[in-house]
């Protein structure tokens, strides 16, 4: 997400993102992720709709899919 706000001049200082995993301690596998963005104040507006499918292909996230969770959710604000 820092490359998509650099690639056009967005300042990304106060960008933030958190994970919350969930997982399933018997066969040790997450069964849910829940990804949170926090856009810095002055984000442009026509690029708040972007963020969520961005968010699925950055490093973080596709490191937490690769232990194949059951069900993946992004909340953007």
């Amino acid at each position: 997400m820092r490359t998509f706000c650099l690639e056009r001049d967005i300042d990304p200082t106060g960008l933030t993102l958190t994970q919350e995993a969930t997982w399933n301690t018997e066969e040790i596998i997450k069964t849910r992720v829940k990804t949170h963005v926090r856009l810095p104040d002055g984000f442009p507006e026509k690029y708040k709709r972007a963020i969520a499918p961005i968010t699925e292909t950055c490093t973080v996230t596709r490191l937490a899919l690769h232990l194949n969770p059951s069900s993946f959710e992004c909340a953007v604000d």
